[in-house]
């Protein structure tokens, strides 16, 4: 009898035990996610559920299990699933990939579903990258390394975190664009487990090329570049020699390319260029504001024998009679070195203006010649120094000299010294849309030069242009000029003159006059097309303390003149061509014509 007990026992312990281990043997066999599922199933198995609802319960709480150095927090964050939320299998899925896409973690991801009361608690198990121990960077001789690091998200001592490399390498490449190396570029990341290795690409010019170019010599070209083969590549250099290129006026296009070098990491340098006209004859006329009726002949050459030289005769006739012939070597014997010289012989008709009263006309001519020696201190500083010989005569006189003492509408052989600094940062000087151009002048005559006078004139130039839009661009300027007498007495024509085309729109030509001066010009230009421009300008300033009017006791005390007008600019064969309407503050409106830019 207790051998049949003892042997009906042991089949039913081993009929009731034997699917619990099987179970078990296949839970300890499978890979983290499918345990994760044997459990969902178990459980959804012992509840019933029907076999096409893929809900398998309610989350309860969820963990992360694994996370030693990376706070639990951070992947918690990520997670779109949150208790109270019906678990499903496309939920497990979808948070496993956000665990994964955190970066701090390998790919062997794991999910277990435990069932607690009320629901599932979801315990995600993670396994850590490796702790970063140094950081280097490969083919970097450029920037200073601490520099690049700063902006590195990776961090030495830190964990690895792979979702940070793109945002790294971009952080990385950025400082190379910033510092004007846009085709060097990082072309491979590596991590050991160890070492964080970011691998940098220097590219070399190797060679320079100059094609399109029929009349212009290829060293006029190339003697204009900021950089040469075998230098890295440094965008701010080529963006500035393709200005100074534009700036030569002597191409209508200028197409810069780059082609593969001999190896990785060289590239070729191609100028590609369209030539325009240089040479011109102008045979024409117009009416101009400050001098009436002009009619003009001109033979210029800005690019002659194309050797970048410029020669140039001109005639004007009418309100103003002209007669000059000059010439300009931009390179002197291969230096950056530039000789001028001009000779000329001008008359122009001139007006006196007092207050209440008729404008007075006169004549001034002056004959002579001058002589101009310019070199660049960098390559945005440049100076000047000019020689000018001159006789200065005035004609039809009588009737100034009934107003005016004979001192300041003298005649006689002046010598002047004349000195410019200025600094140049516009990316375009016939048609500037950004940067900026300031200037310091200083004429002086007397000692050892010759003239019955002697004085010294300052004057100060700033000018500021700004591009809001594809077409539209504001430009200023502000101007300042004071006049220092040492001996003698300053020459009407001499003395600072304000108003009209060039100063303040809205007055006459040179209707205020001083030993002092000051304007200001502000304009919004708006390119209609390539050759049409329209503005709105407001000008405003003054010039005083005029010795030849205080001599005729009418006073000459400063006193702001404003006006204010609308303008366009049209480019033809023979030039700029200006034409503005403007309106002071105390009169009607005036039209003037010219044929330049304001500024």
């Amino acid at each position: 009898m207790k051998r049949t007990i003892a042997t009906l026992l042991l089949v039913f312990l081993c009929a009731h035990f034997t699917p619990v281990s099987l179970a078990d043997a296949k839970e300890k066999k499978s890979p983290k996610k499918k345990t994760a599922q044997q459990s969902v199933s178990t459980k959804a198995k012992t509840e019933k559920a029907k076999p096409d609802d893929s809900r398998l319960g309610k989350i309860v709480d969820i963990a992360v299990a694994g996370a030693r150095s990376v706070n639990p927090s951070i992947v918690l964050l990520s997670l779109t699933m949150k208790p109270g939320m019906e678990l499903t299998e496309a939920l497990i899925d979808e948070n496993m990939k956000r665990v994964f896409n955190v970066g701090y973690f390998t790919q062997d991801i794991g999910v277990d579903v435990v069932p607690v009361k009320n629901g599932k608690k979801i315990i995600f198990k993670v396994v850590e990258n490796p702790v970063i121990k140094s950081i280097k960077l490969k083919g970097n001789t450029l920037i200073d390394n601490n520099k690049i690091y700063k902006t590195i998200q990776n961090k030495a001592g830190q964990v690895f975190n792979s979702a940070l490399v793109s945002s790294d390498v971009q952080s990385v490449q950025k400082i190379f664009d910033e510092a004007g190396y846009t085709i060097n570029n990082v072309y491979n990341v590596q991590f050991d487990g160890e070492v964080l290795t970011f691998f940098i690409q220097e590219n070399q010019i190797e060679g320079i090329k100059v094609v399109g170019n029929e009349t212009t010599r290829e060293y006029v070209i190339l003697r204009e570049l900021k950089f040469k083969s075998g230098e890295i590549y440094d965008d701010k250099k080529i963006t500035r020699s393709l200005q100074k290129i534009q700036n030569l006026g002597y191409f209508s296009e200028i197409r810069p390319r780059c082609e593969p070098g001999s190896a990785p990491g060289k590239v070729d340098f191609i100028i590609e260029v369209k030539e325009q006209k240089t040479g011109t004859i102008t045979i024409g006329g117009g009416y101009s504001s400050a001098n009436g009726f002009v009619g003009i002949f001109e033979i210029a050459k800005k690019n002659w024998r194309g050797k970048g030289q410029t020669l140039n005769a001109r005639l004007e006739f009418g309100g103003t009679r002209t007669y000059e012939l000059g010439f300009i070597e931009p390179w002197f014997r291969n230096k950056r070195l530039s000789l001028g010289g001009n000779i000329y012989n001008t008359r122009t008709t001139q007006k006196y203006y007092r207050p209440n009263q008729n404008a007075v006309e006169y004549n001034e001519a002056r004959k002579g010649f001058n002589l101009s020696v310019g070199k660049p201190f960098s390559e945005i500083v440049d100076g000047s120094l000019t020689f000018r010989d001159e006789n200065v005569s005035l004609t039809n006189t009588q009737d100034i000299q009934n107003i005016l003492n004979q001192n300041y509408i003298r005649e006689g052989h002046y010598q002047t010294l004349s000195a410019y600094v200025g600094r140049d940062t516009r990316d375009n000087n016939f048609n500037p849309r950004r940067g900026t151009f300031n200037a310091v002048n200083v004429d002086t005559t007397g000692g050892f030069l010759k003239g019955p006078d002697a004085f010294t004139k300052y004057r100060l130039t700033l000018r500021k242009y700004q591009a809001i839009n594809t077409h539209g661009v504001i430009a200023g300027r502000l101007m300042a000029g004071t006049a220092n007498l040492t001996s003698g007495t300053l020459p009407l024509y001499e003395e600072y003159g304000v108003g009209g085309v060039y100063t303040v729109r809205g007055y006459e030509w040179r209707e205020f006059i001083g030993k002092k001066m000051f304007v200001g010009n502000l304009e919004y230009r708006h390119k209609l097309n390539k050759n049409f421009e329209s503005y709105l300008f407001y000008d405003f300033g003054d010039a005083w303390d005029s010795d030849s009017l205080t001599s005729n006791n009418v006073k000459s005390d400063y006193k702001l003149k404003k006006g204010f007008g609308i303008g366009f600019n049209f480019i033809t064969p023979i030039g700029p061509i200006r034409i503005d309407y403007g309106k002071g503050e105390d009169r009607s409106g005036k039209a003037y014509f010219s044929m330049d830019r304001m500024f």
